[in-house]
């Protein structure tokens, strides 16, 4: 297996979180969730790449790129995103580099690489497993989990993780006994993503579950994204902070206001593509705990949580909620940066909500993957689970990269750029 380079162990391999500032982070100790993946008898291959600072130091910033290494690429088309922050472990299991690998999600991190690289994503309940180790961004918002080709591997790697058998031994309610809350305001309008939707939705009536279409919802917060980025830069100052300051002596940084600096002095490698006025934002920020950060986190929360996923349960009286994972991945802009689509799904809720949720392969556009997401409330992520083995059995089969060099090798896209006939299926 792979471990994503923002969670430490103790072998001969700094932990950088992608940035030169880090190369001489290297650990005495496994961070508790490598320590069980170890005890377990995993095979750590090595640490993979990712966005970095994990996608959390510009708002210009490419996914899939770090100074330390480089730019990741999709395999199923080479110059489309990998998305971020966790866009190796994704590559890396859909290229079949390794069976298994650790990725960390603070707002869709595990989920969109996963989407986007054909792949299995888990994003647990925060606090089932342990962040000790592992570089900050919020800790209201972060956890690992495991990105794998199936779900019953992601089954296998949360009993590990929790040193338990809850997971492998929950009980799963068959097709026909789910009821599924389809959120229909969340899916977006891109033609593409709601014909493979829809034929996911189609062949799980069919195989027996029942189906809500839930077409409405307003978050109860009117200032949620500006909350949220509140939220976020105040907890990651403060985190970062004490990171960086309890690994000094190792490091050139030992602070938030020094690793700005830092990169500042080296901007030749660090900030060779993009800026850093995260980093200064959240520098610029309260302390954690203050009067702006509760009332932000309490408004975020409440409307992710009670007024969010809870409510939408309760409501439409279902298990589950389901929505495509995200969008279609655009290419690679290392000039403007991320330039995505308009957004689909509802990942974002699950994330600030610190709820459980799964995304799952349903097939491919033009050679693309996209997920199907399965999110549920705090701590069913057994329940979850559970059901995503069900849900993956109906499903499109997981895609196998083609490893093309850019969409126009696809034969019909290839045609049409010639002004030819597509070619028959």
């Amino acid at each position: 297996m792979l471990i994503k380079d923002n969670i430490e162990t103790r072998d001969p391999v700094p932990t950088t979180a992608g940035s030169s500032a880090l190369l001489n982070n290297y650990s005495q100790q496994d961070s508790p969730i490598v320590a069980r993946l170890r005890e377990a008898g995993a095979v750590i291959l090595g640490k993979i790449n990712l966005s970095q600072w994990a996608n959390f130091r510009s708002t210009q910033s490419v996914s899939g790129w770090s100074s330390v290494g480089g730019q990741v690429k999709n395999p199923h088309i080479l110059d489309r995103s990998p998305c971020g922050s966790s866009s190796g472990s994704g590559a890396a299991i859909a290229a079949g580099l390794a069976t298994l690998a650790v990725g960390t999600e603070t707002n869709g991190s595990i989920i969109c690489p996963a989407h986007v690289n054909g792949i299995v994503g888990f994003k647990p309940t925060v606090g089932v497993l342990s962040a000790t180790g592992i570089v900050p961004i919020s800790p209201s918002q972060d956890t690992a989990g495991p990105m794998t080709k199936t779900v019953a591997d992601a089954v296998t790697m949360m009993d590990v993780l929790t040193d338990s058998n809850r997971f492998s031994q929950a009980e799963a309610k068959s097709l026909d006994q789910l009821r599924i809350g389809v959120l229909r305001f969340a899916q977006g309008d891109n033609t593409h993503i709601n014909a493979l939707f829809n034929q996911s939705l189609a062949t799980l009536e069919a195989a027996g579950v029942t189906l809500v279409d839930i077409t409405e919802f307003q978050l109860s917060d009117p200032n949620y994204w500006q909350n949220e980025l509140a939220v976020l830069e105040i907890e990651f100052g403060d985190s970062l902070d004490r990171f960086l300051s309890e690994r000094a002596g190792r490091l050139p940084v030992s602070s938030v206001a020094s690793l700005i600096d830092f990169n500042l002095d080296n901007s030749d490698v660090e900030l060779a593509l993009f800026g850093q006025e995260q980093l200064i934002s959240s520098a610029e920020r309260p302390e954690a705990g203050s009067p702006e950060h509760e009332a932000a986190l309490g408004a975020i929360q409440t409307a992710s949580r009670d007024n969010g996923i809870d409510q939408l349960l309760l409501d439409a009286d279902v298990d589950l909620l389901v929505a495509p994972s995200g969008p279609i991945a655009p290419a690679i802009d290392l000039i403007n940066g991320d330039v995505w689509p308009a957004w689909a799904g509802a990942g974002y809720m699950a994330a600030i909500a610190g709820y459980p949720h799964l995304t799952i392969p349903m097939g491919t556009v033009r050679n693309l993957p996209l997920g199907f997401s399965v999110i549920g409330a705090a701590h069913t992520d057994a329940q979850v689970l559970a059901a995503g083995r069900e849900i993956e059995q109906v499903l499109a089969p997981r895609p196998i990269p083609q490893f093309l060099g850019s969409a126009a090798e696809n034969p019909f896209i290839e045609a049409a750029i010639r002004g030819a006939s597509p070619p028959s299926k």
